[in-house]
């Protein structure tokens, strides 16, 4: 365990090789579950994040699901994060800490997208929180998702409205369980410290509060 957090770093088995990952767990040992989805890379907000949801009982994974661009110039492979998460989520609801039957998931950015797209694909997701996310580049099956969702845009991102509404029109098609929030005076990237020019610590603690609550409620 790094000084100071909460868990470790961890290797999950993936596609014949590993992916790397971050597991924080509460104090009593156990708990629900919830997958951490990153927008990028790993890095130190999504750790915190997890130690987060660890200090309040949970048992967290984040995994670093988007492969390295093959060249200069080119995009994260998402059909392969989308691979890469699924290995992600048999981890967790085969972790022997994580208690219920539905683990939940939180994506942030491009991550939300594939955090619903996990939920299409597993009935063991419970509960998704996406944070300045959309419906991302992959195909969403949007009828399978069993899970109850909670979006949850900026107000001042460039392009939300359109993403908020086609959100809301493609879950709601499917008959998904969801409930879209628009936080005001606030752009992407707000509830991350690392990102001073963005992060509004009133907005980001309100936000946390709705989120605890949601995944409690329905991972209990």
């Amino acid at each position: 365990m790094s000084p100071g957090r909460a868990g470790r770093h961890i290797e999950l088995p993936a596609d014949g090789g590993s992916l790397r990952a971050y597991r924080a767990g509460p104090p009593a040992g156990h708990g629900p579950g919830v997958l951490v989805v990153p927008g990028a890379r790993l890095e130190d907000a999504i750790a915190d994040a997890c130690d987060r949801l660890a200090r309040e009982g949970f048992v967290a994974l984040a995994p670093d699901p988007w492969p390295a661009p093959g060249g200069e110039g080119e995009a994260p492979d998402a059909a392969a994060a989308g691979l890469r998460l699924d290995a992600a989520v048999a981890a967790l609801v085969g972790d022997p800490g994580v208690d219920g039957a539905r683990i939940g998931s939180l994506g942030f950015g491009p991550g939300g997208a594939l955090a619903l797209r996990a939920a299409s694909r597993s009935p063991r997701l419970g509960a998704v929180v996406e944070v300045d996310g959309g419906l991302g580049a992959l195909p969403l099956d949007a009828a399978k998702i069993e899970a109850r969702v909670r979006a949850i845009f900026g107000e001042r991102e460039a392009g939300a409205d359109a993403e908020r509404r086609e959100l809301e029109r493609a879950l709601g098609a499917a008959g998904v369980r969801a409930l879209v929030r628009v936080i005001p005076g606030v752009a992407a990237g707000f509830m991350h410290p690392s990102r001073p020019d963005r992060h509004d610590a009133g907005a980001a603690a309100g936000t946390w509060e709705m989120l605890l609550s949601f995944l409690r409620a329905e991972l209990a």
